[in-house]
């Protein structure tokens, strides 16, 4: 049997296998249960775990969360945050809730607070107006960031509009 735990096994047609054959059989068949049966070449969990040479090419130990975390956003601009760790690099993304009525050319700026002790730094932070109220002169951007929170500055463009909107973002850090 190779390393993997699988051994090559054929038949010819209206052979009958010897029990040295059906023995191979049924190892493949348990190698394959115990997740043992794969070569190298196909990715199982085993692959990812820590110290494992996938898991070093992608410096996977140093902080992959295993998946997409959640949590709603305790700063003043409301909404979602969702962040995964991804071989050291890191992003977090959201949806406000939609800003208070602005007046025409009025700004308001709220908080989005990052999750806690996630980010060392955060290199950048984009964002884009989504959910308009009235109508879509009202627009949504990051104005300053930190490793804990995103200043998101919402500007009415429009005359008396009094419209409302919510931003969608990312941040992106270590």
């Amino acid at each position: 049997m190779s390393s993997s735990g699988y051994a090559i096994w054929s038949v010819v047609a209206s052979e009958m296998p010897t029990t040295a054959k059906w023995n191979i059989l049924g190892s493949n068949d348990a190698s394959f249960n115990a997740g043992l049966g794969f070569n190298d070449g196909i990715l199982v969990a085993r692959h990812f775990t820590s110290g494992s040479i996938l898991s070093t090419v992608l410096a996977l130990s140093s902080g992959f969360t295993g998946g997409v975390h959640s949590q709603t956003n305790a700063g003043s601009a409301g909404g979602g945050v969702d962040y995964i760790n991804i071989g050291g690099i890191k992003y977090c993304w959201g949806q406000t809730n939609n800003c208070g009525a602005l007046a025409s050319n009025a700004a308001s700026t709220l908080v989005v607070t990052l999750p806690t002790s996630f980010f060392t730094t955060v290199q950048t932070v984009v964002a884009s107006p989504t959910n308009h109220t009235i109508d879509n002169r009202v627009i949504a951007y990051p104005i300053s960031y930190s490793a804990t929170t995103v200043n998101m500055c919402y500007t009415s463009l429009a005359a008396g509009a009094n419209a409302t909107c919510a931003a969608t973002w990312i941040a992106i850090g270590t």
